[in-house]
């Protein structure tokens, strides 16, 4: 058995005991959530529910662990289509992002993020 579900803003396909990263999720470690109206699809021995717009029913998820993943930042004046995934859309003005480029190349070096054997070696 399985089930599609959407939190978060996305889509999951579960099975029992399937562990799967959520983004932001106000509970503590150890928490068990229920996630109601969330359930888009079921299926079970060949036989498939698909909601209208969800499935009846119930999912528990335990909460495993807390950690802060990758974030996609995006500097683009137009919203494209990566700008609408981005985690963080900056829209700077035309022609600007030579500027910005060596804020960010000034802020690195300065704030002693740069990985300085890699760049001896390839820059």
């Amino acid at each position: 058995m399985y089930a599609i579900i959407k939190t978060s803003g996305k889509q999951y396909k579960i099975e029992v005991g399937t562990v799967f990263d959520v983004d932001r999720v106000a509970a503590n470690v150890g928490d068990v959530i229920d996630l109601k109206d969330s359930i888009l699809m079921t299926s079970d021995n060949g036989t498939v529910n698909i909601g209208e717009p969800t499935v009846a029913g119930t999912v528990k998820l335990e909460v495993k662990e807390h950690f802060r993943g990758t974030k996609l930042i995006v500097v683009d004046p137009r919203m494209s289509e990566s700008a609408r995934m981005a985690d963080l859309h900056i829209a700077n003005r035309p022609g600007s992002d030579a500027l910005m480029l060596r804020g960010l190349i000034t802020l690195i070096l300065r704030r002693g993020w740069a990985a300085k054997a890699y760049c001896k070696k390839y820059v």
